[in-house]
C-alpha cells in the first residue's frame, strides 16, 4: 500500500490549527460548504470550483458514515484541491481503491478521526483494535490504516488486518 507522510502531517496541523477532529466544525471553519444529496451507490465528492469548496454527502448515509465520508473528502481538499472533483464509491475503497488521491485520503481520514493519543491511551487500556474502531466509531478499515501508518513511524504494533474484501460482509456494521 502507497504511503505518504504529507496525510498525517496536514492532517494534525488541520487539527492543531482548528481545535478540533471533528469534520464538521473543520469544514466549517475552512468555509467549505457541505451539502447533502441522494447520490445512489456514491457515498461522497468533493468539488473546488472557482476558488470555492463544496463537499456533497449522501443523505441515505448514517451519522457515522457520514461523518467518515466527510474526513475522507477533507483529506481531497486538503491534499489535492487542485484535482477538482473526487467521488468516495463505496467503503471498500478504504482498502482497495488503487488510485493514489484516493489512499492519500483514506490515510488523512484515518489520522484525523484516530488521534495518536486516544489510540495509544485505548491500547494501554488493553483494547483490541476491534474495539478501538467500536469506540472511535469509524470502519475496522481506517483504524488497521493507522496502525500502518504508526509502524511506518517507528512503533512496533502488532499489524492488523482485516482480511478480504469480503470480510465485513457478513458482520453487523458496528459502527451504524
Amino acid at each position: 500500500m502507497i504511503f505518504d507522510n504529507d496525510a498525517i502531517i496536514k492532517a494534525n496541523r488541520l487539527t492543531r490549527s482548528c481545535g478540533t477532529t471533528n469534520p464538521y466544525r473543520i469544514a466549517q471553519e475552512l468555509g467549505i460548504q457541505i451539502f447533502y444529496m441522494d447520490l445512489s451507490s456514491i457515498k461522497g465528492m468533493y468539488a473546488y470550483v472557482l476558488r470555492n469548496r463544496y463537499i456533497v454527502l449522501n443523505n441515505n448515509l448514517g451519522e457515522v458514515e457520514q461523518r467518515i465520508v466527510l474526513a475522507h473528502e477533507l483529506g481531497h481538499d486538503q491534499l489535492h484541491r487542485g484535482s477538482c472533483f473526487r467521488a468516495f464509491t463505496d467503503r471498500s475503497s478504504i482498502l482497495y481503491e488503487t488510485h493514489r488521491r484516493e489512499i492519500d485520503a483514506n490515510y488523512f481520514s484515518a489520522q484525523l478521526l484516530i488521534p495518536d493519543e486516544d489510540f495509544f491511551e485505548m491500547l494501554e487500556n488493553e483494547y483490541d483494535y476491534f474495539q478501538m474502531s467500536a469506540e472511535m466509531q469509524v470502519f475496522p478499515e481506517l483504524m488497521m490504516l493507522k496502525v500502518d501508518m504508526l509502524n511506518r513511524q517507528g512503533h512496533n504494533l502488532k499489524p492488523f488486518d482485516v482480511g478480504s474484501k469480503d470480510f465485513l460482509k457478513n458482520r453487523l456494521n458496528m459502527c451504524n
